[in-house]
């Protein structure tokens, strides 16, 4: 759902606003401001990961449509929930991974995680 409005919000800048922008000086900023929002949400879409899987040798691969992140099982610190159970946050010692969506295998993915690091912290998921 939240895919469907970004595309038709794109749509809409790409169609209405960007030949407004052209035209009418007047309304550059707004125009520059919804094209701006749209970009972040877009960079945002194509990083955020829609597959994690758990390999035998204990590194974790999160895959997503412009970014791939390999990270050991042994470095994930945190792994919290986001609110409305929308998705999670994985913290680990290089940085952060943010899933906006539950996946099916959620429950074996968290599990396996905790017999490879028994040190995670896991809250809200």
């Amino acid at each position: 759902m939240f895919l469907a409005g970004v595309v038709l919000f794109t749509i809409l800048g790409v169609l209405v606003v960007l030949p407004d922008a052209v035209r009418n000086p007047g309304n550059r900023v707004f125009d520059a401001v919804w094209l701006a929002i749209l970009g972040w949400f877009w960079f945002n879409i194509l990083r955020t990961p829609y597959e994690a899987r758990v390999s035998p040798d204990g590194l974790v691969r999160f895959r997503g449509l412009a970014r791939r992140v390999v990270v050991a099982a042994a470095e994930i610190r945190q792994i919290r929930g986001l609110a409305l159970g929308y998705g999670m946050r994985i913290e680990h010692t290089r940085g952060r991974i943010w899933l906006r969506m539950g996946f099916t295998e959620n429950f074996e993915f968290l599990t396996r995680i905790r017999q490879l690091n028994p040190s995670v912290e896991i809250r809200g998921v």
